[in-house]
């Protein structure tokens, strides 16, 4: 039951698809060079392309976005349009993340959980930045790093250690190093 809506004509578009695991991909129909793995891993995609996608209901909403790379059960489960993100660890990145968070990495355990529009942000450890929704190029490395960040003007903060910069809930243009 996966690529079930592709009309396999091999043309420029609608080709290049692989998909393994129930209902993986099967919205798919003019969508191309993407491949999903894992139970409705990419389920909604119909226009993405070069999208790669393992996991258990992993970017499961993605309908158009491109070239992502996201990993993990769960991971960008409600994502619905990003561009060149890396997502990767269970529920990273698990909100309806849109087209405006293009460049968004976030690699761990709910990183990035709930962004949303937020642009070229990265996130590397369990639960870093893991409420911002929209703030943008924040960058967050260590065991819950700005994990308390969750307004729109957080911008602009880089926060290195264990719960570095973890009770900052608005900030701007912080620099955090050492734990928190």
């Amino acid at each position: 039951q996966a690529l079930t809506a592709q009309t396999a004509d091999h043309s420029a578009t609608d080709a290049g698809n692989t998909a393994v695991g129930f209902k993986a991909g099967t919205a798919v129909n003019t969508g191309y060079y993407n491949t999903l793995i894992g139970r409705t891993a990419g389920f909604a995609i119909t226009t993405g392309a070069g999208n790669t996608v393992m996991g258990s209901e992993a970017g499961k909403a993605i309908v158009g976005g491109d070239d992502n790379t996201i990993i993990g059960k769960q991971a960008g489960i409600a994502t619905t349009a990003g561009t060149n993100m890396t997502i990767i660890g269970k529920g990273a990145g698990a909100a309806v993340i849109t087209a405006a968070a293009a460049g968004t990495v976030a690699v761990g355990y709910e990183a990035l959980n709930d962004l949303t529009t937020g642009a070229r942000n990265t996130a590397l450890g369990y639960r870093v930045l893991d409420v911002l929704p929209d703030g943008s190029d924040n960058t967050g490395v260590g065991y819950n790093a700005l994990g308390a960040s969750n307004h729109a003007d957080s911008d602009h903060n880089t926060a290195v250690g264990v719960n570095a910069g973890d009770v900052i809930t608005n900030g701007y243009q912080n620099t955090i190093i050492g734990s928190g």
